[in-house]
């Protein structure tokens, strides 16, 4: 009997050390993770306009004779000339405003700027601008002009600027910046 009861204890005592010792395994086994994860906003206040987008034409090929890689308003991208278009990492210009709902707003957009990079300058010209398909029905444009009309609910509106740049024949490889100036007049 002596047996049973000292099998017992040490089945017990047996029990004790593996609980804690499963729980230790297990408790190891679940490793947090994490994953770092970019965000912004953009907040816009009365008679005010933010950029949300930069203008970006993506990779392109030059060729032997250049051409002209047009960013339309709608994101699309065509090329005419010898120029090959490589990718799908292009977009328009995004920015956003607010005013009052049925206001106007007129949109300045420049002629031309010139990109510059480890070659040639390269031409960028015949801007235009179109409603921005993620801020829907946000405006009205008054004819053929610059003019816009405000109707976006709280006076929030956004529009899109694309344009037309001009490439050299054989630009050289490299990356091309420039900047231009978007301005608003609210009436």
């Amino acid at each position: 009997m002596k047996w049973y009861l000292s099998l017992a204890k040490c089945k017990w005592a047996m029990a004790r050390m593996f609980v804690p010792l499963a729980m230790l395994c297990i408790a190891n086994t679940a490793k947090a993770q994490s994953q770092a994860l970019d965000l912004s906003v953009a907040v816009v206040t009365p008679t005010t306009l933010v950029k949300r987008a930069d203008l970006d034409f993506g990779l392109i090929v030059p060729g032997a004779n250049g051409g002209r890689v047009t960013m339309n308003v709608n994101g699309s991208r065509t090329a005419n000339g010898t120029i090959i278009l490589v990718g799908t990492d292009f977009h328009v210009a995004r920015f956003a405003g607010q005013g009052s709902i049925n206001q106007r707003v007129q949109i300045r957009l420049p002629n031309n700027i010139n990109l510059t990079g480890p070659g040639p300058a390269m031409l960028l010209n015949n801007f235009r601008f179109g409603p921005d398909p993620e801020l829907p029905l946000t405006f009205n444009q008054a004819g053929n002009g610059r003019n816009v009309r405000i109707t976006g609910a709280a006076g929030v509106f956004g529009f899109v600027v694309g344009a037309d740049l001009q490439v050299g024949a054989n630009q050289p490889t490299g990356v091309y910046t420039g900047t231009f100036d978007v301005t608003i007049n609210y009436q």
